[in-house]
């Protein structure tokens, strides 16, 4: 006969009954291999709303968290932020279509990320040009104004590979010859 409080274990079965199907926070954060911070984070700021909480004051999820947990993450790794997501899901949730919003703002953000593409490709050539000629300068200790004189010798080196010569950031009497 099992002797355990008649409340006690009423209470197991009752919350079993009642919660059967769901999960808490931290086992909808194993099942969507996510920090269990993360996930507390989304309900904070309304991403994820839990289906119900237990007496306990555990949050619980259905199948539908697991579902939006997810959609939250894919949608961060395609670089949409938090608000356009939320946005996402409140243009869903009012019954509209999200994708031709998803598809604008993909539209909108493309080029932007091209144009960053390519001034970080100009970036990456420059700095292994820099490396390159200041490998060949050897060692060399500061000379009184130079702070860096590998830094600073590549302003020269610029402005000889682009023939013109900028002398206005130089004392007067120092100007190139």
């Amino acid at each position: 006969m099992n002797r355990a409080h008649p409340k006690l274990r009423n209470t197991g079965a009752a919350k079993a009954a009642r919660h059967h199907g769901l999960v808490t926070v931290s086992q909808l954060a194993a099942a969507a291999d996510e920090p269990a911070h993360a996930v507390r984070y989304y309900c904070r700021i309304g991403l994820l709303v839990p289906s119900t909480t237990s007496d306990s004051g555990y949050r619980l999820f259905d199948r539908s968290g697991l579902k939006r947990l997810r959609f939250i993450r894919r949608a961060q790794s395609l670089g949409f932020s938090l608000d356009e997501i939320s946005g996402f899901i409140s243009h869903a949730a009012k019954g509209n279509e999200p994708c031709p919003q998803v598809m604008a703002t993909l539209d909108q953000r493309l080029p932007r990320i091209g144009a960053e593409l390519k001034e970080i490709g100009e970036l990456h050539a420059r700095m292994i040009r820099a490396q390159k000629r200041w490998r060949s300068l050897g060692e060399g200790g500061p000379t009184g104004y130079e702070i860096c004189r590998l830094i600073e010798s590549e302003d020269f080196a610029t402005e000889e590979s682009d023939g013109k010569a900028d002398d206005s950031h130089l004392r007067p009497g120092e100007g190139s010859k």
